[in-house]
């Protein structure tokens, strides 16, 4: 699967907040949302993104 300029800056956001809305994240790549959200599909599908996961540490937690 080949990136382009833009494909790059949307793995980058989603790497630095993965919990970016759609809006948020068109907004700062600098593409509307609807181009957003099918970039973002077809990156799922193309299997550049497999997920979308929170982490958490046990100790602060408690567990």
């Amino acid at each position: 699967m080949q990136l382009d300029r833009i494909d790059c800056k949307i793995v980058e956001a989603l790497q630095n907040n993965g919990r970016l809305s759609n809006k948020e994240l068109a907004a700062r790549v600098g593409v509307a949302p609807s181009t957003c959200l099918l970039r973002v599909r077809r990156l799922q599908e193309g299997g550049a993104l497999r997920g979308f996961y929170t982490s958490f540490d046990s100790q602060s937690l408690g567990v």
